[in-house]
């Protein structure tokens, strides 16, 4: 998929959640939110290793 994304792309799974991580894992997903805005990662050891870049 790394070329269809000119600038890179990252992909986040979060565990035991499904199709509504918004729902599901609100905090988890706000994070990311706010750390992708800010230019850092998230901060959540339950999800280290599980990013892709």
């Amino acid at each position: 998929m790394d070329d269809l994304f000119t600038n890179g792309f990252e992909r986040i799974v979060i565990p035991g959640t499904g199709h509504f991580p918004h729902l599901e894992q609100p905090k988890t997903v706000a994070d990311h939110i706010v750390d992708f805005l800010n230019g850092h990662p998230a901060s959540h050891p339950e999800l280290e290793g599980l990013t892709e870049s």
